[in-house]
């Protein structure tokens, strides 16, 4: 029995080694690529566009994509756009034009080159989401409806489909023309795809519902006579295929990639998104997490072999490796809404408006009555030591002494440069505040000097790697050995960074339109 007991030991102290279990599933360690790469999705779909040598080209907020007779083909910043947000394309004279927030790129003999953005025209009608010219005319598309041009005016089309009426119980039945985000013209007919899904035919006269799709958050419509694509908003690009529809997804690709928030949880990375949940990119391929607390989850911490994960709406869920547990703080913390998460070898700490709340793996102690900290929201917390350092968004930032039980703020007297503290590190045996306009400060003795080197605004984002500091900002991300930082330059790198996690072979880059992996010898030449 002793005999067993102890192999069982030992397989569980080997499984847990290596990284092999995770929810039961074997796995690989490392999710590391072994170069530089970029991980965009192209699931929200802005534009469509059939070329006569039946290419279809999309526009996404993830790049461009392009399905010809070899397949399917993918660009981004990469193969030369100046941005992965690709917010419409058009077929032009000499090839394809995509344009971005950063100007126009086109498609020509192989290669993007930078094209003179396309003048900016104004929307023919106020609210307009879609707008055609269709047999001369003019027609345009609001959330209540689609409007046709005459003269000076607008004259709104009818609202309904032909096929309407009533059941024998008396409930309506039929469709309304509104919600329209895309508007097709073809030869005989005008287009409209509402963002429920349905495709409607307008001749002139009435409508006519053509294609009940049902595929929902729809956003873009292409094709001709003959065959009909959809884009749409977290679905990715639909075909039409008789009286069926089939989806076109790329392999490799994360759920969304505008990053908030990265962390390194048993083998696995753990993308926490704007608005769509958690992406996980495991040794396998990339997952995404479902019933979380939110789909807007924001910060990641590790604490006592747990992943804790605070949402936007001040909800905290965890996972143990198996299973997600969620809202694990509520009826614990005395005030609802959790703003920050921290850790250090024995306490997690969770910031709330006015104090904060800690835990050491058994009880909670709760520091919510501090006179200075009344009303200030705080945002960001980091332990050091005997020192717990106190981020908040208007006071500057607090240093409470675990020993002495005192809180000393440190401000524009003390040389700090604005009293909205965003992010908090310790490097080099130096403080480092980032803050939201007056970049990064250091602590050197007991003032406090702002770092050269870095584009005026928002730090957002800090960790050490290879003997330097990492710094994100709005524009690029920069290393700060000594001196002045410096800005990392790589061509798959977008410029609006937010989040860092350094891996054991190079870092993981989390930007708005982007998810990024530089190797070492990237980061740290």
């Amino acid at each position: 029995m002793m005999t067993r007991r102890l192999l069982l030991l030992l397989a569980g102290i080997l499984l847990a080694t290596f990284g092999l279990l995770r929810g039961g599933a074997a796995l690989t360690p490392g999710v590391s690529p072994d170069a530089d790469t970029l991980y965009t999705s192209t699931r929200y779909v802005t534009g469509i566009a059939v070329a006569p040598d039946g290419a279809v080209w999309a526009s996404t907020l993830g790049g461009v994509l392009c399905r010809a007779a070899d397949g399917w083909r993918k660009f981004t910043i990469r193969d030369g756009l100046p941005s992965n947000e690709v917010v419409t394309l058009h077929l032009a004279e000499h090839g394809v034009v995509a344009v971005t927030p950063l100007g126009a790129a086109r498609f020509q003999e192989g290669r993007w080159a930078p094209e003179q953005t396309p003048p900016v025209t104004a929307p023919y009608l106020k609210g307009q989401l879609a707008s055609a010219t269709w047999r001369g005319a003019r027609y345009a598309a609001t959330l209540t409806g689609v409007f046709r041009r005459q003269g000076e005016e607008w004259e709104e089309l009818p609202h309904t489909v032909k096929e309407t009426g009533y059941n024998d119980d008396y409930s309506y039945y039929g469709h309304y023309i509104y919600g329209i985000t895309a508007l097709l013209p073809l030869p005989d007919r005008l287009l409209a795809l509402s963002f429920q899904g349905n495709i409607f035919a307008y001749d002139g006269a009435r409508w006519t519902l053509v294609a009940p799709t049902k595929i929902g958050d729809a956003t873009a419509l292409g094709g001709s006579m003959g065959k009909l694509w959809v884009g749409t908003r977290r679905n990715g690009l639909w075909e039409q295929a008789g009286d069926t529809w089939v989806q076109h997804l790329l392999p490799d690709e994360p759920y969304d990639h505008n990053t908030q928030a990265l962390a390194l949880y048993q083998g696995s990375l753990y993308v926490s998104t704007l608005e769509d949940g958690v992406a996980v990119r495991a040794p396998r391929g990339w997952e995404t997490v479902v019933a979380m607390s939110s789909d807007a989850p924001r910060q990641q911490v590790l604490f006592a072999g747990k992943l804790y994960v605070r949402h936007g709406n001040g909800k905290v869920d965890v996972y143990d490796g198996i299973a997600w547990k969620r809202d694990v703080f509520k009826g614990l913390l005395p005030r609802k809404e959790a703003s920050g998460l921290a850790a250090d070898g024995g306490r997690l700490y969770v910031a709330q408006w006015g104090g904060w709340s800690e835990f050491d793996g058994t009880a909670w102690t709760h520091h919510l009555t501090e006179r200075d900290l009344q009303g200030i929201p705080v945002i960001a917390l980091y332990p050091d030591g005997e020192a717990l350092w106190i981020g908040t968004q208007r006071r500057g930032l607090g240093e409470w002494d675990r020993k002495a039980q005192t809180l000393r703020w440190h401000d524009e007297r003390g040389g700090l440069p604005d009293d909205w503290i965003r992010c908090l590190a310790m490097h080099d045996g130096h403080c480092y505040a980032g803050t939201f306009v007056g970049g990064l400060a250091r602590r050197d003795g007991d003032r406090w000097t702002t770092v050269p080197g870095l584009p005026p605004g928002e730090i957002t984002a800090l960790a050490s790697y290879g003997g330097a500091l990492l710094i994100g900002t709005r524009a690029g991300l920069y290393t700060l050995r000594t001196g002045a930082a410096r800005r990392l330059h790589s061509p798959i790198l977008p410029a609006e960074i937010q989040a860092l996690c350094p891996a054991e072979d190079g870092v993981w880059v989390g930007t708005r339109t982007g998810l990024c992996f530089l190797t070492k010898a990237a980061v740290a030449p």
